[in-house]
C-alpha cells in the first residue's frame, strides 16, 4: 500500500516534465513538417 502511494508520487512529479517533453516532441515534429512540407 505505502509502495504503491509512494510510487504515486513520484509519477505525479514525473508527470509535468512528461508533458513537456511531449509538447517539445510533438513542436519539433510540426515544425519539420511545415519546412520540409511545401
Amino acid at each position: 500500500m505505502a509502495a504503491s502511494l509512494e510510487r504515486r508520487c513520484v509519477m505525479s512529479q514525473e508527470w509535468p516534465m512528461f508533458i513537456l517533453q511531449c509538447i517539445v516532441v510533438f513542436g519539433l515534429v510540426s515544425a519539420l513538417f511545415i519546412r520540409f512540407g511545401d
